[in-house]
């Protein structure tokens, strides 16, 4: 009898079954429950949809979903865009000099979104108080109001974001770039190839599990984006920033509306499923070396 429990593989995934069900899965369950009745404290009323076809009918949360779009759009491609080139320059290094590179990006991975969403913060200060702004003085451009103006304000979040390079990306596609099998080079060098030409033709197809990978893992992290938004504008200035994660903060929490934001966090869950089904059909490969 003990011999059949130990050979049970149930026993053996036990130990990353169980947080999964109560950390993951049985919350999201509940939020899904949740979604479907109106919470005022004493108890739960059913409402059925009806927290959805107000969902629906809110302009904030449109506009909320807009900035949501809009910052994953650009954040994503460049993200994807800047580890790659970083990559591919760190590739033809020494063995000793692809670790120290790779080492100092990776590290910058490990800092806080915190503390990186408050030293933005004071980079992008208005007037010339600003790291940024005083950089654009030099070349006399005039300062601007990155995180106050409600034109700007979504494009310095997103600037702050793109331009901090997640380290992860450069370590996996530096290792993945290192294992590619060099007569395929070899061969289209031989049939006339220039580097350019490889780059296209060999190295971004071979790596496309890579890319497939770190553009749903990138696409995820922006959808949620939170802690940059909350820090640096609060969603504001007048809900120029405002974001879906954001938006469902400030019900749960400040507005205790929990089945309006149970909704929107389904809504959101949904998008994110649907964006990553989309991805998985553009760029799956069956490539294997």
């Amino acid at each position: 009898m003990l011999t059949r429990i130990f050979d049970s593989p149930w026993l053996w995934l036990a130990p990353a079954l169980l947080p999964f069900l109560l950390f993951l899965l049985i919350p999201v369950i509940e939020v899904v429950r949740l979604s479907f009745y109106r919470w005022d404290w004493f108890e739960e009323i059913p409402v059925g949809f009806a927290q959805y076809r107000r969902l629906f009918r809110d302009p904030e949360f449109f506009h909320a979903l807009g900035h949501t779009l809009i910052f994953t759009a650009v954040v994503v491609p460049a993200w994807i865009f800047l580890t790659l080139a970083i990559a591919a320059i760190i590739a033809p290094m020494r063995r000793s000099f692809q670790s120290g590179w790779t080492t100092v990006f990776f590290l910058t991975y490990l800092v806080s979104p915190v503390v990186l969403a408050m030293v933005w913060t004071w980079m992008l200060a208005p007037d010339r108080t600003g790291i940024v702004n005083r950089m654009l003085g030099w070349v006399g451009i005039s300062a601007l109001p990155w995180l106050t103006s409600p034109r700007l304000a979504l494009a310095g979040v997103i600037l702050s974001t793109v331009v901090t390079i997640p380290g992860s990306g450069v370590l996996m596609y530096s290792a993945a770039i290192s294992t590619l099998p060099t007569e395929l080079f070899e061969a289209a060098r031989l049939d006339g190839a220039g580097r350019f030409a490889q780059w296209r033709f060999v190295t971004i197809p071979l790596l496309k599990p890579t890319t497939l990978y770190l553009t749903v893992i990138y696409t995820i992290a922006s959808f949620q984006v939170f802690e940059r938004v909350y820090i640096m504008t609060g969603g504001g200035p007048a809900g120029a920033t405002t974001v879906m994660v954001e938006q469902i903060y400030s019900n749960a929490f400040l507005n205790f509306d929990f089945g309006s934001a149970s909704a929107q966090a389904v809504v959101l869950l949904l998008m994110i499923s649907a964006v990553a089904w989309g991805q998985f059909r553009s760029l799956k490969s069956d490539i294997q070396f």
